[in-house]
């Protein structure tokens, strides 16, 4: 077993004032001093972003208890932002992969969450052969659910109540008194409204669609409502 030196934590305060001075030594000053010492071989570490990092995780790093990548080992990966694939559901199914874990704090700050970013690039760093058929799996889903997808996004009506909804124009109270004189003149043929036309507004789309009603979107089949007709 590798033997251990011990110091005062003074003296590592003041070689490093914050977190913050520790990062930056592992992941940017070490890289500065290779291009100006060519004889001297350092090593960038990958470090998790400071909202992770607490005193702890550096004295589990120190301790060698915890591991930071090297950055030239890190197999960087942008994974698709799928709820599947969210650190929220995918990180407890981890917790107790030594190998992950190793680069991860035991204990996360009060209020924050493991970075996305540094948890994929450690995930596809440590299992890529697993990060690349679960991203592959969920993007077959999500494609053939496409047409699924599109037809729980439909709102089905029966007839009366699609000329309920269609009665009379309407024009959500968000919008401008001026909207909606114009959208009210509109459904009287007119144009605009009378006096010189002061209160005219010109609509957008969605309050041009408003004044003329909904669209159906496709025929509903028949019988789908037969239970609710009374």
């Amino acid at each position: 077993m590798e033997a251990k030196t011990s110091f005062k934590s003074q003296e590592l305060a003041n070689r490093f004032s914050s977190k913050y001075d520790f990062i930056r030594y592992f992941s940017e000053v070490r890289k500065y001093l290779e291009s100006l010492v060519n004889h001297i071989c350092t090593v960038q570490y990958y470090m998790p972003p400071s909202n992770m990092i607490t005193k702890d995780f550096l004295r589990q790093v120190l301790e060698e208890k915890k591991r930071l990548l090297r950055m030239d080992a890190v197999k960087r990966i942008n994974v698709p932002r799928y709820d599947e694939l969210s650190v929220t559901n995918l990180f407890p199914k981890f917790k107790d992969d030594e190998a992950l874990m190793s680069f991860m704090p035991d204990r996360m700050p009060k209020g924050k969450t493991i970075d996305r970013e540094y948890f994929f690039n450690c995930l596809n760093t440590v299992k890529p052969e697993f990060v690349r058929d679960m991203v592959a799996h969920a993007n077959k889903l999500r494609f053939s659910g496409g047409q699924q997808a599109e037809e729980m996004d439909e709102v089905k009506c029966t007839d009366r109540m699609w000329n309920e909804l269609n009665e009379m124009p309407f024009i959500s109270r968000k919008y401008s008194v001026a909207v909606k004189h114009t959208v009210f003149y509109r459904a009287q043929g007119q144009d605009h409204p009378p006096a010189e036309g002061k209160c005219k507004a010109r609509l957008s789309k969605p309050q041009e669609e408003a004044v003329r009603g909904l669209r159906p979107h496709k025929a509903a089949a028949s019988g789908d409502f037969e239970s609710g007709q009374g």
